[in-house]
């Protein structure tokens, strides 16, 4: 039987799961496709029930334009165009935050932070997440 973590804790986890995992060789500035910059949604858009969504967490979507608080994407699985919060979306850096760490990258990571007790919670929110697409491969 285990406990939910605190909002702290998930705080934490939340970080550490969007922390880019940045190779020294490899590029630092915003991931482009065909030019587009590319961001991974942080969830579900609009915020209903799963039927209700539009946008989902961790699919990946190209950015049409940044400017102010709204950005206009289109999905890369569907091609809808909308428009989402800045604040639900996350800009792509490397590769690994498109695919996700890997499960031994992750734990290792967690427990270099000091953040062992939250392995379990990481692991309940991998395997238990409405969106497989996060760790899925997608065609770029």
């Amino acid at each position: 039987m285990g406990s939910r973590p605190s909002k702290g804790r998930q705080s934490s986890v939340h970080t550490a799961l969007h922390t880019p995992l940045l190779d020294s060789n490899e590029h630092t500035g915003p991931h482009t496709i065909d030019g587009r910059y590319v961001v991974v949604a942080l969830y579900n858009y609009p915020s209903g029930g799963p039927a209700d969504c539009s946008i989902r967490f961790g699919e990946r979507l190209n950015l049409l334009s940044d400017e102010g608080e709204w950005w206009k994407v289109s999905s890369s699985a569907t091609g809808y165009i909308s428009y989402i919060p800045s604040s639900y979306t996350c800009k792509v850096f490397n590769s690994s935050m498109i695919f996700g760490p890997k499960k031994e990258e992750m734990e290792e990571s967690l427990v270099s932070e000091g953040l062992k007790e939250s392995i379990n919670s990481y692991l309940y929110m991998t395997e238990n997440t409405e969106c497989e697409e996060w760790s899925g491969n997608w065609d770029t």
